[in-house]
């Protein structure tokens, strides 16, 4: 299924050129109270988590206690200690809302290879109310299940359990307010303990402030198409990225490994210019 990146010029030229993604820290995103809405879903449900299912669990209330305080420490201090990392997709081909709020080219990836290829976590976000308590029962099962596990493994002792904190954390970073539903959003996540932390963090100036990322390389049969948003000049834009890519595409079939694809270029049909 094809995920479009709406960003723009800039960012499209060092994406194909240098064939790497930006995956920006969490706490540094456009809204800046987005997660809450995630974390606040998470802990409710594990004070009142209650599923007959783990009951008979044999370390289900030693298990339950330390998820309960682990992730209240986490949401308190882990995203300082152990930052997650996000590249922003949308499901939705040509959307005006996402021309007007992020930049004027679409680059359009395909979500199969990007799972293929580079065994990325690709998760669409959940907005409906519904829908979120249901899949935080269902993240919270899974996190007491394996830490009960990991108590059996390890004879009683908690060691090791770290990591499936940070995972509900990451789960809980797909819930998003209904008002963004728009968006059809969907994550690529990487957290500091799939990098060398935090030596391979990058910073970048943006308003006054520098922004923490991490660079992902992709090989470029992860990218299939350029479209040029709604402009003034879309035509000349349309014109410029053309030739851009088909030196790209040349490039690559003069290259080795990548010289039977070709990234197609197209024009928006929304005839909004902005």
């Amino acid at each position: 299924m094809p995920l479009y990146h709406y960003t723009d010029a800039q960012a499209v030229q060092s994406i194909i050129e240098n064939r790497k993604i930006w995956l920006t820290d969490t706490k540094f995103l456009n809204d800046s109270q987005e997660l809450f809405n995630g974390l606040e879903i998470i802990e409710s449900q594990i004070e009142s988590s209650s599923d007959s299912e783990l009951q008979d669990l044999q370390y289900l209330n030693k298990a339950l206690g330390y998820l309960k305080e682990s992730f209240n420490e986490f949401v308190r201090l882990g995203p300082e200690i152990e930052p997650v990392f996000v590249f922003s997709l949308s499901s939705n081909k040509d959307t005006l809302s996402q021309w007007r709020a992020y930049g004027s080219y679409a680059i359009e990836f395909d979500e199969v290879a990007l799972k293929r290829e580079l065994n990325l976590l690709v998760i669409r976000c959940i907005y409906d109310e519904e829908n979120k308590i249901t899949e935080a029962k269902k993240y919270i099962k899974s996190a007491l299940l394996k830490i009960n596990s990991k108590l059996i493994e390890n004879k009683g002792s908690l060691n090791d359990c770290g990591g499936i904190v940070t995972q509900l954390f990451v789960d809980a970073s797909v819930f998003k307010n209904k008002g963004f539903i728009e968006e059809g959003e969907a994550r690529v996540f990487i957290s500091a303990s799939d990098i060398a932390y935090p030596e391979g963090v990058s910073y970048r100036p943006k308003n006054d402030m520098l922004i923490p990322y991490v660079e992902f390389e992709i090989p470029i049969n992860c990218i299939k198409s350029i479209c040029v948003g709604p402009m003034v000049n879309q035509e000349q834009a349309y014109s410029s990225m053309k030739a851009f890519v088909e030196k790209i595409d040349w490039l690559c079939a003069s290259g080795s490994s990548d010289n039977e694809f070709k990234i197609s270029v197209v024009k928006s049909k929304i005839s909004y210019r902005g």
